[in-house]
């Protein structure tokens, strides 16, 4: 396998399309395009604090932890931070990096949807009373259903037909409650304080249907009120990926986009994956959408833009539209397929081919690349000449290593292109040599 090309400035593309500059969020300042990482265990947070020590990762901004998640991966860290006698904080890597690093708590409600992780809310401290009792019901459907072993998981009947009863009851009472909806926003955004994101995020749903894109609005209205005695806040929108066909609600979105005055908007399309050959008419309408975020970026310096879990979109729209991108290690595919299903060898991400490769796969192209490794990122170039080698420890801590150093250098040089006035046809040139063919229409 050959080297995957570098980047290069072609003079006759579109200029401007994208843009480069330091972005000041909170009380920190970041570098646009950046990437941060999904963390969902003290061990991979462990990691990229190493990685961010051992490297001078300029790009790789910060990490996002589901609410869910975090106070198993974070909680620990914050009550061990210590003090001298002096009452000044001890010098350590999470303390430098909750000072710098961007760091953000995403309540993730779409889970009371998709139920992949809606168990996790029931064992989850601090939270509201409402998502707690809303997760033992589910483990308690989930049993009853088991039980009569009614597994069929269709809209008409099993656990599919009482969860989407159930997401519409439980946001129902949201939007028809004032007082309810407001403790509700203000318990989730003081957590989020509590854990060190220096910007919250509202606590919005998944939007199915245009009463909770409307409800949506309202939360993220409500939020920005209520944060203003604990921190700033961002506008959200979680969309499935059937709201790409929909024209007259992607309109709505951007009269409200064009309305509002938030500093950051973040937006997540669940399993958004469009590099499907079907998938022609959502293309099409995610890349006027990248154009309009672009614009209005441009317009006003101080808006910034986020995707999260932008999984395989991570690099055609690094800098388009959207000053910063999140996946996670495994390219956000991690929820498709059941834990117990997966390898625990860790996937390679191939920066030629833009995909992950399993273990075997990357063997294969290692030695068909004369037993050198095919990257050219810091983690491949020094941390290990002899892959075959690795145990799986080692093995899973090198491919997480070298996804953090392979998105930093990408983005560096997205970021170096873009910084001489031009967007770079380097990105045109990778994805067409790549298996996302069919995202080039995103780009030109």
């Amino acid at each position: 396998m050959s080297e995957p090309a570098h980047l290069t400035v072609d003079p006759l593309y579109r200029e401007g399309i994208a843009r480069s500059c330091k972005v000041h969020l909170g009380y920190r300042e970041f570098l646009t395009p950046g990437f941060v990482i999904r963390i969902d265990s003290r061990e991979k947070l462990s990691l990229y604090l190493k990685l961010k020590k051992k490297y001078k990762l300029e790009h790789v901004t910060g990490y996002v932890v589901r609410l869910a998640d975090a106070q198993r991966v974070l909680g620990q860290r914050i009550s061990d931070t210590q003090v001298d006698l002096q009452g000044r904080f001890v010098e350590g890597d999470f303390l430098k990096s909750s000072l710098s690093d961007l760091i953000l708590i995403d309540p993730a409600l779409e889970n009371l949807y998709y139920a992949t992780h809606a168990g996790d809310f029931a064992s989850t401290r601090n939270l509201p009373h409402a998502l707690t009792d809303y997760s033992l019901s589910y483990l308690k459907q989930k049993s009853v259903q088991k039980n009569k072993e009614e597994i069929v998981e269709t809209p008409e009947t099993g656990i599919r037909k009482w969860l989407d009863a159930k997401h519409g009851h439980f946001w129902q009472e949201l939007e028809l409650d004032e007082r309810i909806r407001t403790r509700f926003i203000r318990d989730l955004l003081v957590r989020q304080h509590e854990l060190g994101a220096p910007i919250l995020i509202p606590p919005v749903p998944l939007i199915t249907n245009d009463r909770l894109f409307e409800l949506t609005k309202t939360i993220n209205r409500k939020s920005s009120e209520v944060s203003r005695v604990v921190g700033e806040c961002a506008d959200a929108f979680t969309f499935r990926l059937d709201v790409l066909r929909n024209s007259s609600l992607l309109e709505e979105l951007r009269d409200y986009i064009d309305a509002q005055n938030a500093r950051i908007t973040l937006f997540k399309f669940k399993y958004m994956n469009l590099n499907e050959e079907d998938r022609v008419i959502e293309r099409k309408n995610f890349r006027d959408f990248l154009q309009t975020l672009d614009l209005k970026s441009r317009l006003d310096r101080n808006r910034t833009f986020m995707l999260l879990e932008a999984g395989n979109l991570a690099y055609a729209c690094a800098g388009r539209g959207f000053d910063f991108l999140s996946t996670s290690f495994s390219l956000d595919r991690e929820d498709r397929v059941r834990k117990q299903q997966r390898s625990p060898w860790g996937k390679w991400f191939d920066p030629y081919y833009q995909v992950t490769l399993d273990r075997d796969s990357f063997m294969d192209a290692y030695r068909n690349n004369g037993s050198h490794i095919p990257c050219d990122c810091p983690e491949c170039t020094t941390s290990t000449s002899k892959p075959e080698s690795l145990g799986i420890d080692e093995w899973n801590q090198f491919v997480k290593g070298h996804y953090l150093s392979r998105r930093n250098k990408d983005y560096t040089e997205i970021a170096k292109a873009i910084e001489s006035g031009t967007a770079t046809a380097g990105i045109v040139d990778r994805l067409r040599d790549s298996a996302l063919k069919n995202l080039l229409e995103l780009v030109r």
